[in-house]
This record gives structure tokens, C-alpha cells and sequence, in this order.
């Protein structure tokens, strides 16, 4: 499985019609079905669309969306993961994703209303609110480790780093948070065992990421936001993430390069090259 950042769908657009380029497609999907893959849009990637003011431009996105996807739902939103923690208590770590409102807006734009737009704004804004937060909270937690090994930065490269954050006794208030958030506790879902899934290895490595750019970075680079960042929660199922954000394209690389094997993170020109 394939995922696109949302950066990536006007990659499809012919720039003169704004239609969907049939023939850069075709070319990409026969690449694509040779080795088994295919490009799987996301709830969050409809709701950073639907949120794009100018209508005309928003409409053609959400047609690439509906080209790309075919009958499938749309993968999840990342954070509703979470919510079927519980499961993982039964030793369930795959789960159904069925259809929802998304899903038929993006077949037909026509059903889109501004209470929807409005809907999509907040609950993205709301996500970095919350994710900026937990950042304010977590460089708390995080300097007395940094001080504990000297000061300064005292790990040579990111990886390096979450091979540290990763410990679960330091990811326990991270986890507790999470769990009190879908009203569960660590007697029901022990961290170990969350821990054990990609998915929230993901999460958990991508909040380290960002932590890691904001305290250890001689040069603070640019803020990679939460809706970039959550997007690494299906490389748990997914192979392949491509975005043309170089800053969340480094972060990524810093999560996934050497700790994820198989996975990869590409430009969308690499992408091309590589299909082509």
C-alpha cells in the first residue's frame, strides 16, 4: 500500500484543464500493479481537501481522490485508530474500515455543505492545538533526561534519540493520556502490548521526532505538524509515504530510515522515477 500526502494529489491534475491526468496515472498504476501495490487515500487527506477554500480546486482534488480509491473506503483517521485499542487487549490487531460520510463526498463534491468545511478546519486546527500542547508538556518531561546525559545533545543522529524515547517508562504518560482519552486504562490494554503494534510504535516515534527537532536541532527547522506527522500511523499497513514537504519528508525519514524495515519515504519526484 501506497500513501500520498495530500500535497501530492494536484501531482494528477492536468495544470491546463485541471482534470485528472489519465495518462500520468496509467503510467504510475501499471508500474504499480507489476510489484502489488496500489495508492490507498485517507480520511485525513479528504479533510485537508475539503478544507481548501477555492471550490474549483478543492472539487478537482476530491475527483483524484475518488480515481485513486475506487470502491474502497478511505483509510481511517489516524487518532480513530486509537480508539479500537481495546482490541488489542483480545490480541486483535487488524480491523474492518468501512465506508463514512467522507467517503461519499468524495464520489460526489456536490453533497459537501459548509457545516462540513467548518467541521474539517476545527478538527484539524484542533489537532495541532492539542499536538503543540502535548509538545509544551513533553519538553518538561524531556530535559531531565537530556540533563541526565550531560547536557547539550548528547545523541549523534535522531535514531539515536528514539532508541531512548522509545523506552516505555518514558512513553508511560504519553500512553496513559492516549488511553484516558478512549476511556480505557493500562489494566485494560498494558502499555507492553500497545507497544507491540506498528501502528502505535508509529505514533509514538513520530511524537519523539518532533521533540527531537524542536530541543536537540542546532537550527530549529520549520514546524512539522501533527497532521503531517499522524500520516506515519499507517505506515504500520503502508510501504511507501510520499510527500513533496521537505521538512516533514526529513522527519519522516528520521522515524522510518533504519528502524522500519521496508518502509520507505519518497519525494513524489522519486516516486515518478521509480514507477517510470
Amino acid at each position: 500500500m501506497i500513501l500520498l500526502d495530500t500535497n501530492c494529489y494536484g501531482k494528477l491534475l492536468d495544470p491546463k484543464t485541471r482534470a485528472f491526468d489519465e495518462a500520468k496515472y496509467a503510467k504510475i498504476a501499471a508500474s504499480l500493479r507489476i510489484i502489488g501495490r496500489e495508492i490507498w487515500p485517507s480520511q485525513l487527506n479528504a479533510l485537508e481537501i475539503i478544507r481548501i477554500k477555492h471550490a474549483p480546486l478543492r472539487d478537482a482534488l476530491l475527483g483524484v481522490m475518488h480515481r485513486l480509491k475506487g470502491s474502497r473506503p478511505l483509510l481511517p483517521w489516524p487518532q480513530d485508530l486509537l480508539a479500537r485499542a481495546g482490541a488489542l487487549a483480545q490480541q486483535k490487531t487488524r480491523f474492518q474500515v468501512s465506508p463514512v460520510l467522507l467517503d461519499a463526498i468524495v464520489a460526489d463534491p456536490s453533497l459537501l455543505k459548509p457545516a462540513h468545511v467548518t467541521f474539517a478546519r476545527r478538527r484539524i486546527t484542533q489537532a495541532e492545538t492539542n499536538f503543540k500542547q502535548s509538545m509544551a508538556h513533553g519538553r518538561a518531561l524531556t530535559r531531565p533526561i537530556i540533563k541526565a546525559h550531560g547536557g547539550g545533545n548528547p545523541w549523534p543522529d535522531p535514531q539515536a534519540f528514539l532508541e531512548l524515547w522509545s523506552d516505555p517508562q518514558n512513553l508511560a504518560w504519553y500512553i496513559n493520556r492516549d488511553l484516558r482519552a478512549v476511556k480505557l486504562s493500562a489494566k485494560q490494554v498494558p502499555h507492553d502490548l500497545l507497544l507491540a503494534n506498528p501502528h502505535w510504535r508509529l505514533h509514538y516515534d513520530a511524537v519523539g521526532i518532533a521533540m527531537h527537532r524542536q530541543l536537540m536541532e542546532p537550527q530549529q527547522p520549520r514546524w512539522v505538524g501533527r497532521i503531517d506527522l499522524v500520516q506515519l500511523v499507517h505506515l504500520g499497513d503502508a510501504d511507501i509515504l510520499v510527500t513533496d514537504d521537505g521538512p516533514f519528508r526529513d522527519a519522516a525519514r528520521d522515524v522510518i530510515d533504519g528502524r522500519y524495515g521496508g518502509k520507505r519515504v519518497m519525494s513524489w519526484q522519486e516516486f515518478v522515477d521509480a514507477a517510470g
